[in-house]
């Protein structure tokens, strides 16, 4: 009988509660596995420069997406998947330090704090909605530069509102 390596779904807290980062489907093992040297095993991130200091947002950044390359390329994936960072109640000082780092796609739980938020960051900043949406609040997602996705449609009627 063939053995296979769980897959879970991890959120990843970056630095001292810094925010969290959807990392997708991380299989375990690969996560836990490392190179003699300390680091992540996989590609470095496209970030170029020198490597960001220990303990800091970057830095946790960098680990985060060192773990998903590893797990892309065990699984021969054809492309790693997206890193989403969620910034959920957090500053929009510490999403820019995130993109100052190479992120681009964040993800927003509340509707309001999406509106507000968006028009603060930079125009290549991709916009992924996570929560619940009620349909009465569409009409608001949809008015939000950038929206990439609206990752939690569970209705006919949120899809309805959206497409309107």
């Amino acid at each position: 009988a063939e053995t296979r390596t769980p897959v879970t779904s991890a959120i990843v807290v970056l630095g001292a509660g810094a925010f969290a980062i959807l990392a997708l489907t991380l299989a375990r093992r690969a996560a836990t596995r490392r190179c003699a040297n300390g680091g992540a095993i996989g590609t470095q991130s496209g970030r170029r420069g020198p490597k960001p200091a220990p303990g800091t947002l970057p830095a946790a950044l960098e680990d985060v997406q060192q773990r998903i390359a590893a797990v892309a390329k065990e699984k021969r994936l054809e492309h790693a998947p997206r890193l989403v960072a969620v910034s959920k109640t957090k500053p929009v000082a510490l999403l820019k330090e995130a993109y100052d780092a190479g992120q681009r796609h964040f993800g927003e739980n509340y509707v309001q704090e999406l509106v507000d938020k968006a028009p603060e960051m930079p125009e290549d900043v991709r916009w992924h909605f996570i929560g619940h949406l009620q349909s009465n609040k569409a009409r608001y997602i949809c008015a939000v530069p950038n929206l990439a996705c609206v990752e939690s449609v569970d209705s006919t009627k949120i899809a309805d509102a959206l497409n309107k």
